[in-house]
């Protein structure tokens, strides 16, 4: 069993090994532009989009259903053919899918077609992200690892709402 002054030590470690800082940095650097879009989402879609609320919570349930099933494939894609490809491909379409609904660089496509896809890439993104990461820690360290990503990314992604509202 190990004391507080031990914990606090292992955790120092972790938060100074460089491929662990690699990692959390990759987190915090996913986590706080996906934080920064979905906060603004409902009010953007609303009143730049002219959405009703109806179709806004359409898009929510479609993205989010859809997310509940890909999420599966995501992981034997990567699996299969690799993390990288699979990441470069879903950052493609995360940046189609902002160059179509945020930007406005859209030819048509329904808004319920477009916001999913965003929902489903940045989900497929951060699984990718976590898969890789993990293979950083050894295996008495990956809980301790885990915990500090999931609080940098919590509070990356609080501030990254925070300045959001100030935009």
């Amino acid at each position: 069993r190990q004391t507080v002054r031990e914990r606090i030590g292992a955790l120092a470690q972790l938060l100074t090994r460089p491929a662990c800082v690699l990692a959390y940095s990759i987190q915090v650097a996913a986590a706080m532009p996906l934080m920064a879009l979905s906060t603004i989402m409902a009010v953007f879609l609303t009143n730049n989009l002219g959405l009703s609320a109806k179709g806004l919570s359409m898009i929510y349930l479609v993205g989010g259903g859809t997310n509940f099933f890909v999420a599966r494939v995501i992981g034997r894609l990567a699996d299969k053919y690799g993390s990288a490809p699979i990441s470069l491909a879903t950052t493609g379409l995360v940046s189609v899918a902002i160059l179509m609904g945020y930007v406005g660089l859209n030819p048509g496509i329904p808004l319920l077609l477009i916001f999913p896809v965003f929902f489903i890439a940045n989900s497929a993104r951060t699984i990718l992200i976590q898969t890789v990461a993990m293979r950083i820690p050894r295996p008495r360290e990956r809980a301790a690892f885990q915990s500090l990503g999931q609080s940098m990314q919590g509070l990356s992604m609080g501030v990254s709402s925070i300045a959001t509202s100030y935009l």
